[in-house]
């Protein structure tokens, strides 16, 4: 039995007895164009349904037209040729941004959970995250754009690219997208954002906070739609560099499109991320901390930890200090600071996982450990609760792709040699790490682990922000992001012998 409030039960009869409610629905605009907002077309649209409530229609998100995306482009890009700010007011401007989200900061949050489902201490932590990226940049600007001399009769500057389009994704709609914006405006770029469809509101309000600063509204637009209006915005003759956050497959269309346009192209793609425990390791400090990795946020971020491989003398003491871990797992509404784990953000990502821990579990080489079903307590949103697996077979799908989900893959190895192979033997290499005391097995990790972000012995899995957040193989492509690092991407060099 579904126990249901008289208003959602009334509300759903009003639905059915009315056939223009989507007339009812709010809507986001088709993009921010000079700080204006265009209304929305009779374009298609997206319905953002809420993730802890399928029945909830929170906003529909229609896609830009052609006319509207040349016309955001072409906006920005008049204004960027005619803006040349100095340092000093570079770094007013992006401190200014700083103080006017923390002004908002609680508004910011609470849509951020909204939003996504994300639980509140995740979202608290984002937030936070999002502002060390705009003081990072301040602290870097005066040496990124000092001038630099080998030798009297040779100087070196480094310009503006031009107009920089930010594809950013869903599940860190604050903190990703002002990693990018800071940089772009620090190196006097213009700046057209496509963000992901189901967090339109916190985009606008980010944006709003820019620019209250005083920020020319022209010099940033923002473009709401799907991949088909991404594709438009790379093809565009005016966009002379892209800027990714997304899946390994994404990237690689992507790269496709920027390569055939002669587009400068970073990405930052997903992760199939492994952690080694070794027989020395702390079993229990090291299960408590993978399962957080594993399934906090439904495991929707592309750092979170997706294969355990655990040394075989420890096998079974380790999966049985991980299920009791996993156990104690709180899940439920994100709004509450106690949740650790909320919903998957739409029924695509729900049937998805679904689909995969079905077909695994139906494989002889993997067995279910728990997991693979809906919370009984949860009927009404995109909930599915933490799921082990182990795998048998290194080759198997549950193994080789991301799900980007609450799912978790434990596979065995009988040594440390094993255990590499094994963790290597993927198309992805964002982030790894080992639980082990040996300084040795230490070393030989840091030398053979084939990831950009690797960690030892973690307790928590914290990304400072002046350090380069890359990843290997098919989990990135172009220079890093962050700190030192954003001067290759978001500027360009020039030379001036005299």
């Amino acid at each position: 039995a579904n126990f249901v409030p008289v208003k959602n039960i009334l509300k759903q009869l009003t639905a059915a007895s009315t056939p223009e409610k989507s007339n009812l629905i709010k809507k986001s605009p088709m993009a921010i164009i000079d700080g204006e907002h265009l209304p929305s077309s009779d374009s298609a649209a997206w319905n953002h349904h809420n993730p802890a409530n399928h029945q909830e229609i929170f906003i529909q998100i229609p896609n830009a037209d052609t006319a509207t995306i040349d016309q955001a482009i072409n906006t920005v890009s008049q204004a960027q040729t005619k803006w040349s700010p100095s340092i000093e007011s570079r770094e007013t401007l992006l401190l200014a941004w700083a103080a006017e989200m923390e002004k908002c900061q609680q508004e910011i949050i609470n849509l951020i959970v909204l939003e996504t489902g994300k639980p509140l201490t995740d979202a608290i932590e984002e937030f936070s995250r999002a502002i060390s990226h705009i003081k990072s940049t301040v602290n870097n600007l005066q040496q990124w754009l000092c001038w630099q001399s080998t030798e009297p009769s040779q100087q070196t500057r480094y310009c503006p690219v031009g107009n920089i389009a930010l594809i950013t994704p869903w599940n860190n709609p604050v903190a990703i997208p002002v990693g990018k914006i800071a940089p772009a405006l620090a190196f006097a770029n213009g700046v057209i954002w496509k963000p992901a469809l189901p967090t339109s509101r916190t985009t606008m309000l980010v944006l709003q906070c820019l620019l209250n600063t005083g920020l020319p509204n022209s010099l940033i637009a923002v473009i709401f739609g799907d991949a088909q209006v991404a594709k438009k915005i790379i093809k565009h003759p005016d966009i002379d560099a892209v800027s990714l956050t997304g899946s390994s497959q994404t990237g690689a269309l992507v790269a496709k499109l920027c390569g055939q346009y002669n587009k400068a192209f970073q990405a930052e793609l997903g992760g199939n991320n492994a952690a080694i425990v070794m027989a020395d390791a702390d079993i229990d400090a090291s299960a408590q901390a993978l399962a957080k990795s594993a399934f906090s946020f439904a495991g929707q971020r592309c750092t979170a930890t997706r294969r355990v491989i655990v040394e075989a003398s420890v096998r079974n003491r380790f999966i049985e200090k991980l299920l009791a871990a996993v156990k104690t797992i709180r899940i439920g509404a994100a709004d509450n600071s106690s949740t650790q784990m909320g919903p998957l953000i739409t029924n695509d990502q729900y049937e998805k996982i679904s689909r995969i821990v079905k077909q695994a579990a139906q494989n002889a080489d993997c067995q279910l450990l728990c997991g693979g079903a809906i919370p009984e307590s949860l009927q009404q949103g995109y909930w599915y609760l933490p799921t082990v697996i182990e795998a048998d077979n290194p080759e198997s799908a549950i193994v080789q792709d991301e799900t980007f989900g609450p799912v978790l893959v434990i596979q065995m190895a009988n040594d440390f040699n094993e255990a590499i192979a094994l963790c290597n033997n993927v198309k992805q290499g964002l982030a790894a790490s080992i639980y082990t005391d040996n300084i040795e097995l230490q070393q030989g990790f840091i030398r053979s682990a084939q990831a950009g972000i690797l960690r030892i012995n973690p307790s928590n899995f914290i990304i400072h922000p002046d350090a380069p957040f890359l990843g290997w193989k098919k989990s990135g492509i172009g220079p890093p992001e962050h700190g030192q690092w954003d001067r290759e991407f978001f500027s360009r060099a020039q030379v001036i012998y005299t």
